[in-house]
């Protein structure tokens, strides 16, 4: 260990230290939370992923401080800040490169476990060598003893308040604007643009041979992340999800951070008119779950108007008008979503206003009546929690016209003692509207299904029997598995069941079998493609 030397630090060399380790704050709160939408695709945004990444982070963290405050003890040459600083860069780099086969090795440990190590795999390397930074910089800017604490302060408040931007650039405008691997490799970029800066303020050249080596890995992980675009439509990051759509064996998918949102085929009629003004939409669903939502369009002859709360692929909407002559208005949070629903068909033919909103301040807002409410808004595998909670069902209720109907979707395991959760939001809908109705829309995949309920002031059974034999024969045949299989909860479910209130929704915790069961669905059936 070298004592410290009474030979003042270069005001450069200084004045570069503090730079970097304000920039390195930042990378380091934009590898976190980027981190969550790198294994978002298999393991969810949900509170598995986000502790795993919290957690490999700390870690990470912890093993830099410890070993970079030894390398410092060792060789106190502040141009070790910019040699760490640029083998950080290559380990951004390589997270693009590495991020699909690590996540197909670890999708076999399960959520929990491979969510975690892929987390550790992916991010460790590059927050351990930036860890390891700070107290490099608080030994290499210290010659007198007595300032150790304000040289440790000074650092740590530079680097917290690099951190700040960090997450402020991450949340607000990178990860809303830009693609994962575009932003880890502006972080690369931007990292050994720091590391060079260094060996040119502190040696006051530049070692041109290393740049070069170092440029040119950047490169090669460049080229090698750039992902196969093959049947590729759009992709968007979103404040909410990373959204894609893409082709795959003639059907078209939407997803948000891996989660099938929506699955299309094309329709042989596309283009005709059923009647005067309207045409067929491009494409056909292929979820047994949305032909069961659109009986909801034949419950209550005369409907006039209908509400949905959340649009996915816009393919329901584009049904009630096309096939029903029903004009509908969408409540959407994300933008994005709207975009991506384009390339369904032309969402704004079937609709009457669109609000780009939460659900649930719209149905506060009040003012606007209804016969028809469709709730079918996701964020990943899980449910906005105040959408489903007994005020919610009361604001849709006096949105809704007399003899109104509110249809429901939720995906849950069935059958379960693990997961009753659709029982939980069978008995709060319940508490609201006197008829309330649940039925199992398709057979159960390893135990999750979509559970589609329909809720009203007025008997739904004889009418909904009628109303699948006056539908189209997609409606007909999509929701005959429904129709046979309605759900009752028992009387020890429901008295094990919850009413969800605003105080008191712990729909995340009520679902997180559900989620994990999702997941490993994603996994087994779509695989690499939910990577592209």
């Amino acid at each position: 260990m070298r004592p410290p030397t009474s030979q003042p630090v270069p005001a450069s060399v200084r004045h570069y230290l503090l730079t970097g380790v304000f920039c390195t704050g930042a990378v380091v709160l934009c590898l976190e939370l980027v981190g969550a939408r790198v294994i978002g695709p298999f393991y969810g945004t949900s509170l598995y992923c986000w502790a795993a990444v919290i957690t490999v982070t700390m870690i990470a963290l912890a093993a830099g401080y410890a070993l970079g405050g030894r390398a410092a003890d060792r060789d106190p040459d502040p141009a070790l800040f910019a040699k760490l600083t640029a083998f950080a860069a290559v380990a951004v780099a390589l997270v693009p490169v590495l991020r699909v086969p690590v996540l197909k090795a670890s999708a076999s440990l399960g959520v929990r476990l491979g969510a975690l190590t892929s987390s550790a795999v992916l991010l460790g390397p590059a927050l351990a060598l930036l860890g390891a930074l700070g107290p490099i910089v608080m030994r290499a800017t210290t010659r007198d003893l007595s300032r150790v604490g304000t040289r440790a302060g000074e650092v740590m408040a530079v680097s917290t308040v690099g951190s700040v931007l960090g997450a402020v650039a991450s949340g607000f405008f990178l990860i809303p604007n830009l693609r994962v691997p575009v932003i880890l490799h502006g972080l690369a970029a931007l990292l050994l643009a720091l590391a060079g800066a260094g060996f040119w303020v502190i040696r006051g050249k530049t070692p041109w041979r290393t740049a070069g080596a170092l440029a040119a890995v950047l490169a090669l992980a460049w080229a090698s992340a750039r992902p196969v675009r093959d049947g590729m439509l759009f992709s968007r990051q979103s404040p909410y999800g990373e959204i894609m759509v893409f082709d795959v064996d003639g059907l078209r998918y939407l997803l948000v951070d891996g989660v099938t949102q929506s699955v299309a085929r094309p329709r042989k009629d596309a283009g005709a008119a059923p009647a005067a003004g309207r045409t067929l939409p491009p494409l056909e669903s292929d979820s047994p779950y949305l032909h069961t939502l659109e009986l909801a369009a034949k419950l209550r002859p005369g409907t006039k108007r209908a509400l949905f709360i959340g649009s996915g692929a816009g393919q329901l909407p584009l049904a009630f008008e096309a096939f029903h002559a029903i004009p509908s208005d969408v409540v959407e949070i994300d933008p994005v979503m709207l975009e991506a629903a384009a390339f369904f068909g032309d969402i704004a033919q079937g609709l009457g206003k669109t609000y780009v909103e939460d659900g649930r301040s719209f149905l506060e807002g009040g003012g606007r009546t209804y016969d028809i409410v469709i709730l079918d808004a996701f964020v990943g595998e899980n449910p906005p929690y105040q959408l489903f909670t007994k005020e919610s069902f009361q604001a849709a209720r006096k949105a809704l016209s007399p003899g109104g109907v509110l249809a429901a979707n939720l995906v849950s395991l069935v059958a379960s003692e693990r997961d009753q959760a659709w029982a939980a939001v069978y008995k709060t809908m319940r508490s609201v509207f006197p008829e309330t109705r649940a039925y199992l829309a398709s057979e159960p995949y390893k135990g999750l299904a979509n559970i589609v309920f329909f809720c009203s002031d007025r008997p739904l059974a004889e009418d909904l029997a009628r109303a699948s034999l006056d539908s189209r024969r997609e409606v007909r045949e999509g929701s005959s598995f429904a129709l046979e299989h309605e759900l009752t909860p028992s009387p020890d479910e429901l008295g094990r069941a919850v009413v969800l209130t605003d105080d008191f929704a712990p729909v995340e915790s009520l679902l997180s079998s559900t989620a994990l069961a999702w997941r490993k669905v994603v996994q087994d059936t779509a695989g690499e493609a939910v990577l592209r």
